[in-house]
């Protein structure tokens, strides 16, 4: 929305960023208080070019272990649910319990899991990933199934699932219900920019905000400000406001410092004793049409016992690359992704790059797989 000169910027929350955690803030916290007045400030705009200041601004010194920003990151209603988004997961208990292999970092505390439990419904319905149920012991078409025939659970679990949405791409999805909330006001192309100073209490007041196109500044002030600019952008404003930490005796040690990720990798083979037709290798199907995916986790008290740090194991493709694996519908997503216009139509270029790693390797073979394969090979990944 374009702003008046005299309009009264008063809010009783202002939300910065407009993500899926920004927008569910935003919309559960004004559906919940249609008195008070909700702000969302976006420095995305609708009309945008492809460049951003922002983004702009980054280099990355690493090319080969982290992709450009304008291929990981989005600016605009929606945020990056624009380019990532489908997988879906439950904390696991095991992460709120303090023990020695945290070394006294574990910040949650297990009363916070009781608590973000209570909300599993809501948020499964706003990522659309079906049922708010990741335990398949507690659903009743799976629970007495196994990963595999003569599969047994012991310190190993196969029933812990990811869920995985439509995936939803939160602008498109919400805009028109963050419209028809006459208590929510959306402002998009403005950067979040000087916090007041907090009050003896720790209370900010204000915030300077700039038009984008512009370059014109506005001053906000809300009774509470909420930073959901994701991991990157809200770290960048946090260490242009550090006068927001000056009640601390110091600034937090991590802030600026860390990067937030996941280790991952193909660690090894697992060779399965039963009829492989009886193997999920892939994805089951709700009754609902969401899909799942079992994981091989470890059980809480074995975790406790031998101080080791929580891990997710799932079956994984093989290397999409190599036409070693024989698979004609593998073979042709691989030409796919590598073909120059269409590959940047059918996945964004971090997806794209985690299919392809970024080589072009005999493709002789992956032909050959495709004509072996040959109807089965265009079928499947159509379908």
């Amino acid at each position: 929305m374009n702003l008046e000169n005299n309009a009264q910027l008063i809010f009783d929350l202002c939300v910065i960023g407009s993500g899926p955690a920004g927008i569910i803030l935003a919309l559960e916290f004004a559906r919940n208080n249609p008195e008070k007045k909700v702000l969302i400030v976006e420095y995305g705009a609708r009309n945008q070019s492809g460049d951003n200041g922002l983004d702009n601004s980054i280099q990355v010194n690493n090319l080969v272990n982290h992709h450009p920003p304008y291929e990981c990151t989005n600016k605009g209603l929606g945020g990056t649910s624009a380019t990532w988004g489908g997988r879906c997961v439950m904390y696991d208990e095991i992460d709120f319990i303090e023990r020695p292999v945290v070394n006294g970092d574990c910040t949650w505390g297990i009363s916070l899991f009781n608590e973000v439990n209570e909300y599993l419904s809501a948020a499964a319905d706003y990522f659309e990933c079906g049922k708010p149920v990741f335990n398949l012991k507690n659903h009743p078409e799976f629970k007495h199934t196994r990963i595999a025939e003569n599969f047994v659970e012991g310190v190993v679990t196969d029933s812990i699932v990811e869920r995985w949405s439509m995936p939803t791409r939160f602008g498109n999805r919400y805009s028109d219900d963050i419209e028809k909330l006459k208590n929510i006001t959306l402002l998009e192309g403005f950067e979040a920019k000087d916090f007041s100073l907090p009050d003896e209490t720790g209370k900010v007041k204000s915030l300077s905000i700039t038009e984008v196109a512009n370059g014109e500044s506005r001053e906000i002030s809300a009774a509470q400000f909420v930073l959901a600019a994701g991991a990157q952008e809200s770290t960048r404003i946090l260490l242009k406001n550090l006068q927001l930490f000056s009640n601390l005796n110091e600034l937090p040690l991590a802030l600026g410092k860390y990067y937030q990720g996941h280790l991952s990798g193909k660690i090894a083979s697992v060779r399965f004793t039963g009829d492989p037709k009886k193997t999920d290798y892939g994805f089951l199907r709700d009754e609902d049409g969401s899909y799942l995916r079992r994981r091989f986790q470890f059980d809480t008290t074995f975790l406790k016992d031998q101080n080791l740090l929580n891990t997710a194991i799932w079956l994984d493709n093989p290397l999409y690359h190599d036409p070693k694996h024989k698979s004609g519908a593998m073979s042709f997503m691989y030409l796919a992704m590598i073909t120059p216009i269409l590959g940047k139509k059918l996945a964004p270029p971090a997806i794209a790059h985690s299919i392809t790693k970024g080589k072009v390797t005999s493709l002789s073979g992956h032909f050959l797989n495709i004509l072996k394969g040959f109807p089965g090979s265009l079928i499947t990944p159509a379908s």
